[in-house]
């Protein structure tokens, strides 16, 4: 008050620069700036410009005080004034009031004013860069606020975000690059917790930005989703998402050196301070793995903003917290997936409808959904739970993986063969549907391989048997040329029990069952067929479907050769009826090779038993299946699968002495009933069937295709048919047609690439079936030739 009552004097006397300071004394720079202006041609001109520098500064330095005066010339000149006292706030705030926001956002930038950059970036509407640098700094605080493992509710704590996402929401996004616009988009979905949409959002960065692409995946599976109560379709879907997730978990595991990865640096907030030392700031994933694990705590220092560390320590850090995750994650689904019933089809409700078991742990699924889709879909999902479990055993090399490897191979080989025909066969097989394709296939060809290498026959006695026969079965059907090779390292192919071996001449039986499946090797059916007769003989504990399987392999053998002999066949294979999947394999086509009436007559009578053994249920102990216990139409299905696969041998080969030996086995289903607590009895029917047709009316012969027919009318009962027609090019307009499928050849060697072929165009001729047909139509279509040449 003294100060400014003698500077209201000094004016008075004429004394203009002791006023002057007076006022600037007493903070009263109004009056100073009016004494300036008014009286400063009368002051010294090193006073004047004193004075006028602390006034401007002082008015400046306050964006809301507004002098009375002009305190510069021109634009510029404030301007450089601004610079030169480092008022960069003010020198900001001129610019914006100028409408050069560009130029004032770049400056907040430079100050590490990121929300103020963007509101000018924002302001600069006329300016595609302004549109996307602002887009950058609001990604930038996104990157920095929610990188990894940061939950929308802690992001949201930190009071400048909500201001970004308000500003994010301004932004004109027509003007920024898709790849902006999807950043921008999944940054919002995080923090408004809405992580549905980050699953499709992900496919979009897969190829050009993982780190963003990991980011979305992870949100989007840190909810536990309950997926045992999923349909196949929904499995694959989800399975595949969780497999891209699991991969790029598994990718940052690759890098030699992640640190140099911008990306990486990026996802976990690592901030480099120098060459090769890192800054972990507070509040991220790793700065909480750290402080949760003593050991993580010695490979880092205390810094005001977190911890440090260096290249190789941050590296470990990173490695071992995502081996945990990627661990608890896979381990977490695949627990999921082992209750899920979708890995396994109730039979009991596929062919009844009905399934009176409380919490049935197989899917019910009607025989209207079965078809070469569905049945892809299926494997599908199988071979993405394989390829998930393998990133985790990759990651944790030492983890115990034998039981799960073979428990999935167990799993996967029923969902290729499933215990019933109308479920699909391997000619259904599409590996353009399978996933990875081709190589999706190297994975499980590595999980056989390593199987067999690890196959005790002395430690899994009880199930060595089934075990073995699938994952012979799985290698010569994916990896033929090198399965030889490997299976003969394996120490479970070169001895075992001695129940393993044949007291006859002390050969070991695995040898047998490898001579079948190998094909190569003129006794090979006669081993396969000795190998069935060792284990139905002695009762030997086995998987009833998988047993099928192998006889379905060796009679399939056994027919194809007898009807490739050049004695009774003019053209080989001509006229034949078959599965589908019974002509798959080349090694079946190859003449080299003996097929003795004597040991398929065998084979014939230990069927016959086992038929009766399912029809009693005596003696039949050591029969198991997967996931379920023996019900009467259980025994009825496998019934019917040894019925249909005599019938098939009755029809193809052209020996009375076994077309006598099926009759009478036929004959006899046809005059015993099944037990009283029999629902239903489908083999009956095909046995009624060849009973009536293979009974000659008074005064003519038998039906020469009385077996075709009846295992016609069992496939139409059943909805489903897997049967082909193999007819000679030159014999085409000289064959009877029958109502199913005509596959055309002219060299035998042909056939298992045809009937590749014919497994697709028959879907295709399914799907382009058109409703509104005759029936005249539909029967005309169904004896039409299939050419496929």
């Amino acid at each position: 008050m003294t100060q400014l009552k003698a500077a209201e004097g000094y004016p008075n006397a004429q004394e203009f620069k002791q006023a002057a300071k007076r006022y600037r004394k007493a903070g009263r720079f109004d009056k100073t700036l009016h004494v300036l202006g008014d009286h400063g041609m009368n002051m010294p001109e090193e006073t004047t410009a004193e004075l006028w520098t602390v006034c401007r500064l002082f008015c400046c330095s306050r964006n809301n005080t507004q002098a009375p005066l002009p305190l510069f010339s021109t634009f510029d000149e404030e301007l450089e004034f601004l610079e030169d006292c480092d008022l960069d706030y003010a020198r900001a705030s001129l610019l914006e009031s100028h409408s050069r926001y560009y130029e004032a956002a770049e400056l907040h930038l430079s100050e590490n004013r990121p929300l103020e950059a963007v509101r000018a970036f924002i302001r600069d509407t006329g300016n595609v860069d302004s549109t996307i640098r602002a887009a950058d700094t609001i990604l930038e605080y996104f990157w920095r606020k929610c990188s990894f493992r940061i939950t929308a509710k802690t992001a949201l704590a930190d009071e400048p975000m909500r201001h970004f996402i308000a500003l994010s929401d301004q932004l004109e996004t027509n003007k920024l690059t898709p790849a902006t616009r999807d950043l921008i988009l999944m940054f919002r979905i995080i923090l408004r917790g809405n992580h549905e949409p980050l699953r499709n959002l992900a496919l979009a960065f897969h190829e050009h930005n993982k780190p963003a692409a990991l980011l979305c995946l992870d949100h989007a599976f840190s909810r536990t989703t309950d997926i045992r109560t999923f349909a196949v379709d929904e499995m694959q879907r989800f399975l595949q998402q969780f497999h891209a997730y699991a991969r790029l978990l598994y990718l940052i595991l690759t890098f030699p050196d992640p640190m140099e990865h911008r990306g990486i640096q990026r996802l976990f907030s690592i901030v480099r301070l120098s060459g090769d030392e890192f800054l972990i700031p507070d509040g991220t994933f790793l700065h909480n793995c750290v402080m949760e694990t003593r050991q993580g705590i010695t490979w880092v220092s205390e810094h005001p903003s977190g911890y440090t560390a260096s290249r190789r320590n941050v590296t470990q850090l990173l490695q071992r917290s995502i081996r945990t995750i990627l661990k608890d994650k896979v381990s977490e689904i695949d627990a999921m997936c082992c209750k899920s019933p979708v890995f396994s089809q109730c039979m009991q409700f596929l062919i009844s409808g009905v399934c009176q078991r409380d919490n049935c742990p197989q899917e019910h699924v009607p025989i209207s959904k079965l078809d070469r889709l569905y049945y892809n879909s299926r494997v599908a999902i199988h071979i993405w739970q394989i390829l998930i479990l393998q990133f985790m055993y990759s990651a944790h090399p030492y983890i115990n993986r034998r039981d799960s490897m073979r428990d999935w191979l167990k799993h996967l080989y029923e969902a290729i063969n499933p215990p019933f025909f109308i479920q699909g066969s391997l000619a259904d097989l599409d590996m353009n549907l399978m996933p990875l394709r081709l190589d999706g296939m190297k994975v499980v060809k590595l999980w056989i391989r390593e199987s067999f290498y690890s196959l005790d026959p002395f430690y899994i006695q009880a199930e060595f048997l089934t075990a073995l026969m699938g994952m012979i079965s799985l290698s010569f059907a994916f990896d033929r040329h090198d399965a030889p090779v490997y299976i003969s390292r394996a120490k479970c192919t070169a001895s075992g029990p001695l129940e393993l071996f044949r007291e006859e001449d002390g050969c070991y039986m695995v040898h047998d069952l490898l001579s079948s499946y190998q094909g190569a090797t003129r006794s090979s059916i006669s081993s396969g067929i000795l190998y069935l007769l060792h284990v139905l003989d002695n009762r030997l504990y086995a998987n009833l479907s998988m047993l099928c399987d192998c006889i379905e392999d060796v009679c399939s053998n056994f027919v194809i050769k007898y009807r490739m002999d050049p004695d009774m066949n003019k053209f080989p294979l001509h006229d034949v009826v078959l599965p589908c999947n019974w002509l798959l394999f080349p090694h079946k086509f190859t003449a080299e090779k003996e097929a003795r009436l004597v040991l398929m007559d065998c084979l014939l009578n230990e069927m016959a038993k086992l038929v009766e053994a399912l029809r009693t249920e005596a003696g039949m102990e050591f029969l198991w299946l997967n996931h379920t216990k023996f019900t009467p139409i259980l025994r009825n299905i496998f019934i019917s699968r040894i019925c249909r696969v005599l019938c098939l041998i009755a029809h193809n080969i052209r020996n009375r002495f076994m077309k006598d030996k099926v009759d009478k086995i036929m004959l006899y289903l046809h005059k015993n009933s099944p037990p009283s607590n029999w629902p239903t009895a489908n083999y009956r029917k095909l046995a009624d069937d060849v009973v009536e047709y293979m009974t000659p009316s008074p005064g003519r012969v038998p039906s020469s295709d009385g077996y075709l027919r009846a295992l016609v009318a069992f496939d139409n009962n059943m909805g489903a048919s897997n049967l082909v027609h193999l007819v000679h090019k030159t014999m085409d307009h000289r064959t009877r047609v029958y109502p199913i499928r005509r596959l055309l050849y002219e060299k035998v060697i042909e056939i298992p690439h045809l009937i590749s072929s014919y497994a697709v165009i028959n879907e295709q001729e399914k799907m382009e079936t058109q409703p509104q047909e005759s029936e005249g139509d539909e029967e005309e279509k169904e004896e039409d030739v299939a050419h496929i040449a």
